[in-house]
């Protein structure tokens, strides 16, 4: 289950865990990728250096964040509710969603801004490395890297949109999965006010304690657009209407 925010309302949604397609619809953005080294070609050490950094990118991705979807400031109880399994997690924030569990809004307000500092941070630097070795997937570096997507999807729609072609460039050069450059295609568009194009984030209604299928404008274009990169068409999904 992943929780962000935008602009300061917390919001739930659960990520497909399918590949997913990639492709420019109203942008002219032209990749300007410049790798100037491989990650093939570290050393060992400088492999364990850069997943080093890259752990720590995404343990600082959680610092306020973690506090202000659950409600809660304290550390022992913020460790106990991250311990939990997913399920369980679901089950927990559905509660506390419920019995109204969450911040005054001048802290939440607080603790996002310090976060988004962070995450403009921890974009630029992927985007240094992106450019430097291509992207840092973890089946490139080993099993000991962490996975970025939440970085990513945390990342600011604005600094996010300025290098979608960058991103789009690594799918098609097989060094970034597909399903991580579709979420945040998604994500953007989600924050606009539109539909999704890759239906990659699935609604979920914390009052319900149920999940919607993604809304699409069209199935046709988005599994062609799901299709352009290999990733499965949808059989689940919600029609919106054109306004």
């Amino acid at each position: 289950m992943a929780r962000f925010h935008i602009h300061g309302v917390q919001c739930f949604s659960i990520l497909l865990c399918c590949t997913v397609p990639a492709v420019f619809v109203g942008c002219t953005a032209t990749p300007h990728t410049n790798q100037s080294h491989s990650l093939d070609a570290l050393s060992n050490t400088e492999k364990q250096t850069l997943i080093a950094e890259l752990k720590e990118i995404t343990r600082t991705d959680q610092q306020y964040r973690r506090s202000v979807s659950w409600g809660t400031t304290d550390e022992a109880e913020l460790t106990r509710l991250t311990s939990l399994d997913d399920d369980a997690q679901m089950q927990e924030m559905i509660r506390r969603h419920r019995e109204g569990v969450t911040l005054s809004k001048s802290e939440e307000q607080h603790l996002m801004s310090l976060q988004t500092a962070i995450d403009r941070k921890n974009f630029a630097r992927i985007v240094e490395i992106t450019r430097e070795f291509g992207y840092p997937h973890a089946a490139r570096l080993g099993e000991q890297a962490p996975d970025i997507t939440a970085v990513l999807i945390h990342a600011q729609i604005d600094d996010f949109t300025r290098e979608r072609g960058l991103f789009h460039q690594e799918v098609l050069a097989g060094r970034m999965p597909a399903k991580q450059y579709a979420m945040m295609v998604d994500r953007a568009l989600q924050h606009d006010g539109k539909a999704q194009l890759y239906g990659t984030a699935i609604p979920f209604d914390p009052a319900k304690g149920g999940i919607q299928p993604p809304p699409i404008e069209s199935i046709e274009a988005t599994n062609t657009a799901r299709a352009e990169i290999g990733l499965p068409a949808l059989t689940e999904y919600t029609i919106i209407a054109k306004q």
